[in-house]
């Protein structure tokens, strides 16, 4: 397909007339796409679209992994590339049992973990911060779940020779009022058993160092 110029209702037109199929007779619901709630992300000349509600006739709905190449003619032109789009299943999502909600330690302290943000290969990040008491404490960490192999981290988690999938690891990002010697940058491994949150800390080395437990509250709620 050739087209002089390429914009945004372009793209969507081409997605549709290439990935929708509508079968003829009746149907319980036109079947479509719902681009809207799916994952963008592009480099050079691919844009990939992931985690695109799919929904059929039925009102099923199936998630698809779109990834779309242009070529670029001497003159500018932007046509699609050949054998563009490739439609994929989406990977299960690996969310090891994380809650997003609100979550105390022992002292009472809160925080508000967020999540699941989608990733590549079927894995789910998560996000942890300081909200209640203190003026002036802040905490911020991130994790993802799945292989050490490939993780969003995995440049610091080969730096500290963890090798084992036991926990989903993660990073901190920043700690002031919390606890004494988590430190930015370092590593820790989360882990979740019901209401029960679990960071555990490494320093340096793959020997955990510490642990802080935390526990959801019900509702949404401090408590």
């Amino acid at each position: 397909m050739n087209f002089k110029t390429l914009t945004t209702r372009d793209l969507l037109i081409s997605l549709a007339a290439g990935l929708i199929v509508v079968t003829s007779g009746a149907s319980a619901a036109p079947p479509d796409m719902l681009l809207q709630s799916a994952n963008v992300s592009g480099s050079g000349n691919t844009l990939n679209v992931t985690r695109v509600p799919v929904r059929d006739s039925t009102g099923k709905i199936t998630y698809k992994d779109i990834e779309l190449s242009f070529d670029v003619s001497n003159t500018g032109v932007v046509t699609l590339g050949a054998g563009s789009p490739v439609v994929t299943t989406s990977p299960s999502l690996n969310v090891a049992a994380f809650r997003a909600g609100i979550y105390k330690d022992s002292l009472n302290r809160h925080v508000q973990v967020s999540g699941p943000s989608v990733l590549a290969g079927g894995r789910t990040g998560w996000t942890m911060n300081w909200i209640a008491p203190g003026a002036g404490a802040y905490f911020n960490a991130t994790w993802a779940t799945g292989a050490v192999t490939g993780h969003p981290n995995g440049t610091t988690l080969t730096a500290f020779g963890i090798t084992t999938t036991t926990y989903s690891w993660g990073v901190i990002g920043s700690n002031n009022g919390f606890l004494a010697n988590w430190f930015a940058a370092y590593v820790f491994g989360a882990a979740q058993l019901g209401d029960v949150l679990t960071l555990h800390y490494f320093h340096n080395d793959p020997a955990e160092n510490a642990a802080w437990v935390f526990t959801r509250c019900p509702a949404g709620n401090l408590c």
